[in-house]
């Protein structure tokens, strides 16, 4: 064993020996890099978007890709509203309508807002409209049943161009101005397009909060830690780095590959900020401890490089192969996250394995001590005697825990806190709630909740359904005695009122049989000649497609279509599929379709995530630390935090129990489906953290010889308190997603920080330490590692202090005793 590690301490003194020699050139590669990339950070923010890609094959992407081939011509539109609302109760006054319309079409006029060929708007309707074509009936329905609001629909060309976009913003900003009547009304535009715009202007806020709140404070922890302000700089430089770096290399992917959410970067922020500080402390912190053994700086640099990189190597491996399980997902909204948080993991490995050590290396030639000093507190920090280090509240700590009636109990009490966590995950529901998408305060999120007091739920995602003819045209009886029948079927589901359905068949409570609607569209009869006829026309005309094999029936629900969705659409497909055969066929395309198929996809791979994750992740800690036992214990602990995790966010945010610490909390019901498949990844990676960081530990003063429990003891020791307070760091730059203006994003941030803390201060400190004790040479098997030191004695004292491995070599040429240089521990 001496032969070996002196044999892999003569390469690593040749490595580092080159990379001393090299570390300028090392730090100006990565300022260069930072420079580079810098100029893409806003270019990349400008790519991202809120689309939702349903993979191949499934039964929306069938639909859409029908609705798309029969309605070449009205592909790609949406349709954006102004809802015109008293400010108090009462009934709207038509003039008011009239004057806005007449405004929003002169402003349409000379707008110079155009999609290619095409005007950004394509049309106007709404109540003026249908009163200027003499159709009071269809008039009616652009006024609230309580006769307090009315809307005006757009239907718009956009096609992802900007200047719709830019037509909306401008449409903000001059509706302000349309109410000449004293203040009476408000005007407040909503649809796609307005959503997109806040969602985009709410994430650019949400990353201003986490890098001018959590950052900060992570950031004043840490110097806390360190005691030194020179010090904190490298993490601020790395943290820089990295996220300009990733943000640079996702730009061509987001603009020509893959689409990146706009949730992707929050996340992928915390995690790099998380991570950095992390590594810098773990680092950084070794590197104190060798300057306090006595150590010159290159030397000490070289011995917090050799130990803590490994460990951070380890640990980088590890949470890069947990995300990167994220991008096999065939939800590319999904991939898209797995990816930038994959990417930001690499460049946080590669900076904090390069440029941290060769920024260690080059402050002491450019004298900075004195330029920014540290606390003094902090200078000539010696090392711990044995009394010190006996009387350490973690040595306390595990020296109670490293007994075996206390291991036990302490063990079984900390499993014990489970039982209420798994009753709490009876009240666990997943929801497909569109809204916890929607930032909270926005724009149209308000418009949003005024148009609820007054219009059915469902108004404005009605549901649509896609009648095509294989043989003959809809305009034939066959077709309209099957498309009643749809409509027959679909009025008795729950949720749906026979008026709110419109179709060639049915309009507004009103049937029309293919003997009467043959009447009204061939106008062959004095009776069906007028106002009707021309009314049924119109209607039909906008429903039938141009060779006339398909048309649209519209369902609009009594019940939030977006927060009830499963239900209905499980009911609603059988009907259409037990209508369809070789003549005609039904469809169900649009967006809650497409958003139910993405659930149900993403939650079925969501078994195999976890299945493969924790197989490679488990091979991999058996390989590196040469166990078999760890794959047991790491299961275990890692299943503790998982159910802690998702049964205490099931008492928060799935039942009422928390209603009392905020009120924002009452409007939501349910974790978003996509939240524990982000997290997922986020709590084993970050689980593994910290049990890697003390196990290597354990680990390194086994190998010297120290007896299970005496390393257990000084491992707790040398660690305790660095990993508590990186995972106070980690809390810190996760809880900030907290500060998020969605409630997917502060989902994620609560089980991800929540987990953190009963990670550090529960599992690490308690069970990680008790397992070990209680499996005492059960944790090396197949290794059999002699035992030197059973008590910590002088001689073990000597050997903590002045580690052997590290005198195996000697220190690389033109280094100097830290007594002769200027003292280092001033960073």
């Amino acid at each position: 064993m001496l032969k070996q590690a002196l044999w892999k301490h003569k390469i690593w003194d040749k490595f580092f020996g080159w990379f001393k020699f090299c570390r300028f050139f090392v730090i100006g590669f990565w300022l260069v890099c930072l420079g580079v990339s810098l100029p893409f950070v806003p270019k990349f923010i400008s790519q991202l978007n809120v689309i939702f890609t349903v993979p191949e094959g499934s039964p929306s992407v069938v639909a859409e890709e029908m609705l798309h081939y029969k309605y070449p011509s009205a592909q790609p539109q949406s349709t954006d509203f102004l809802l015109l609302r008293c400010t108090e109760m009462g009934v709207i006054d038509p003039r008011f309508i009239n004057e806005t319309t007449i405004t929003l079409l002169n402003m349409l006029e000379n707008s110079t807002y155009t999609q290619g060929d095409l005007p950004t708007v394509a049309g106007v309707s709404g109540y003026y409209t249908a009163m200027q074509m003499g159709q009071p009936k269809v008039a009616s329905f652009y006024i609230s049943p309580n006769g307090r609001s009315s809307i005006i629909s757009m239907t718009v060309h956009y096609d992802s161009d900007p200047d719709c976009y830019e037509f909306i913003r401008d449409l903000r900003k001059q509706v302000v101005n349309w109410d000449t009547w004293n203040d009476t009304y408000e005007i407040e535009v909503f649809g796609y397009e307005p959503l997109v715009i806040d969602v985009e202007d709410y994430c650019v806020r949400d990353l201003e909060r986490i890098e001018y709140v959590a950052l900060p404070l992570a950031l004043l922890v840490l110097m806390c830690m360190l005691r030194s302000i020179t010090l904190v700089i490298i993490p601020i430089i790395n943290v820089a780095i990295c996220t300009c770096l990733s943000f640079a290399l996702l730009y061509p992917i987001a603009a020509f590959s893959m689409n990146i959410s706009v949730f992707g970067p929050p996340i992928q922020l915390s995690l790099i900020i998380a991570m950095n500080i992390d590594y810098s402390l773990f680092i950084l912190m070794r590197y104190k401890e060798e300057l306090a053994n006595g150590y010159d700086y290159v030397t000490a640099v070289s011995n917090c490089w050799f130990y803590s990189g490994r460990v951070v190597l380890t640990s980088g491996t590890v949470l890069t192969i947990t995300f990167l399980g994220l991008s096999l997902f065939p939800l590319e909204f999904v991939a898209a996250i797995g990816i930038s948080a994959t990417v930001g993991l690499v460049f946080t490995l590669l900076v904090s394995l390069t440029l941290t050590p060769a920024l260690l290396l080059a402050i002491p030639c450019y004298k900075v001590q004195g330029i920014i000093p540290c606390i003094k507190k902090c200078r000539n920090n010696p090392p711990a005697d044995l009394n010190t280090i006996k009387k350490s509240p973690w040595f306390k700590l595990a020296s109670l825990i490293t007994n075996v009636p206390w291991a036990i109990a302490f063990s079984c009490g900390v499993v014990l806190l489970l039982a209420p966590f798994i009753g709490t995950l009876a009240f666990w529901y997943v929801t497909l709630d569109d809204s916890q998408l929607y930032p909270l305060g926005s724009p149209s999120v308000e418009a949003l909740n005024d148009l609820e007091e007054d219009w059915p739920p469902g108004l404005l995602l009605p549901y649509q359904v896609l009648g095509c003819t294989n043989t003959t045209t809809v305009y034939s009886e066959g077709y309209y005695n099957v498309s009643s029948k749809v409509v027959s079927e679909i009025s008795k589901l729950g949720g749906v009122n026979y008026d709110n359905i419109l179709g060639i068949t049915d309009i507004a409570g009103i049937h029309f049989s293919w003997s009467i609607a043959e009447k009204l569209l061939s106008n062959d009869t004095i009776f069906y000649e007028g106002p009707l006829s021309e009314a049924y026309s119109a209607v039909v005309s906008g429903l039938v497609n141009h060779d006339s094999t398909a048309s649209l029936m519209y369902v609009i629900t009594s019940f939030d279509p977006v927060t009830n969705i499963t239900d209905f659409i499980e009911a609603l497909r059988p009907i259409l599929e037990a209508n369809s055969n070789s003549e005609y066929s039904f469809y169900l395309p649009g967006t809650l379709p497409a958003e139910m198929d993405c659930a149900e996809i993403t939650l079925t791979y969501l078994p195999w995530l976890i299945v493969i994750t924790t197989a490679v992740v488990v091979v991999m800690l058996i390989v590196v630390f040469r166990s078999l036992f760890i794959a047991a214990r790491v299961v275990l602990t890692i299943g503790l935090t998982i159910v802690w995790v998702y049964g205490f966010s099931s008492a928060v945010f799935s039942s009422n129990w928390f209603w009392w610490s905020s009120a924002r909390l009452q409007d939501v019901y349910g974790i978003y489906w996509l939240t524990p498949v982000l997290t997922f990844s986020f709590i084993v990676g970050l689980g593994l953290d910290y049990d890697i960081f003390l196990f290597s530990r354990i680990v390194e003063y086994r190998e010297q010889g120290f007896s299970d429990k005496l390393s257990v003891q000084l491992g707790m020791q040398k660690t305790g308190s660095i990993v508590t307070v990186a995972g106070i760091i980690m809390a810190i730059a996760f809880g900030g997603l907290m500060l998020a203006s969605t409630w997917i994003v502060i989902e994620m941030g609560f089980l991800e920080a929540f987990a953190v803390l009963v990670d550090t201060f529960l599992v690490r400190s308690i069970v990680v330490p008790s397992i070990v004790y209680l499996a005492g040479p059960v944790n090396w098997w197949p290794r059999k590692l002699p035992v030197k030191y059973t008590t910590l004695d002088q001689d073990a004292y000597l050997l903590i202090q002045d580690d052997p491995n590290a005198h195996l070599s000697p220190a690389p040429s033109g280094t100097k005793n830290i007594q002769e240089e200027e003292d280092p521990s001033s960073f």
